[in-house]
């Protein structure tokens, strides 16, 4: 039997593969814009009945503002917050799973990227001392931060339900509530951050992305804003 002196395949190329413009509408939906969370905010503020809705609308707010990760912002401790610094130190993930159990499983986060230190603005700050203040008023005698009513880590099953049912009733346009998840916010700071120009490296590092094709993937789902002040910038071309 003879060998064959090419490989007969070195010849075929693959078909690439085209993203479809169904497949980048859906993709533009799982995420919001400041003005969708906005309107959200206040849908779930106008309908929120009581401290233990307040503590989940507060921390979907919180997810929004820094990028994190569910896991991370449960994992937060007080020891790891400085408030007169603004900087908040991401060091563990939770393993929200075993929330209900007497003792919290933390880990190291998925990359060593995502042990970083970030930035946090005003309303962050006011949030976590909505937090602090609420927790010591009830005597939780914890060293975490987003606790639920009872004193305990917030479950993310019980964040999801809470979510998608203010989803449904915030009716906002172009958003299916079933879209709606913790990681919705992650991806919707990401945006934001490309809408506000900063460079994808910068993102990266906040957000804890080792990836770059991570972040590209949010970064290039471009915001009507940003397609509107596309076109003002074309329409001032002047030949």
């Amino acid at each position: 039997m003879g060998y064959l002196e090419e490989n007969p395949v070195s010849s075929v190329i693959l078909p690439r593969y085209t993203q479809t413009i169904g497949e980048y509408e859906k993709k533009q939906k799982k995420f919001l814009s400041k003005e969708e969370m906005s309107l959200f905010l206040k849908s779930m503020n106008k309908a929120c009945l009581d401290v233990r809705q307040k503590r989940m609308i507060l921390l979907f707010e919180f997810l929004f503002l820094t990028g994190l990760r569910i896991g991370e912002a449960l994992a937060l401790r007080w020891e790891n917050v400085h408030l007169e610094e603004n900087i908040i130190h991401i060091k563990y993930n939770l393993d929200y799973h075993s929330v209900r159990a007497k003792e919290k499983k933390l880990s190291l986060p998925k990359t060593a990227d995502s042990i970083r230190k970030i930035f946090i603005n005003e309303r962050c700050v006011e949030i976590l001392i909505w937090y602090q203040t609420e927790n010591q008023l009830n005597n939780f005698d914890s060293e975490f931060i987003f606790l639920n009513s009872k004193g305990n880590l917030h479950a993310l099953n019980s964040l999801t339900v809470f979510l998608k049912r203010q989803a449904t009733i915030a009716k906002i346009p172009n958003k299916n509530p079933r879209d709606f998840s913790t990681h919705l916010f992650r991806h919707s700071h990401i945006s934001l951050l490309a809408e506000m120009g900063l460079p994808v490296k910068t993102i990266m590092q906040r957000v804890g992305h080792k990836d770059e094709k991570t972040t590209l993937q949010i970064y290039t789902h471009v915001t009507q804003s940003m397609n509107e002040d596309t076109l003002e910038k074309l329409n001032e071309i002047k030949l």
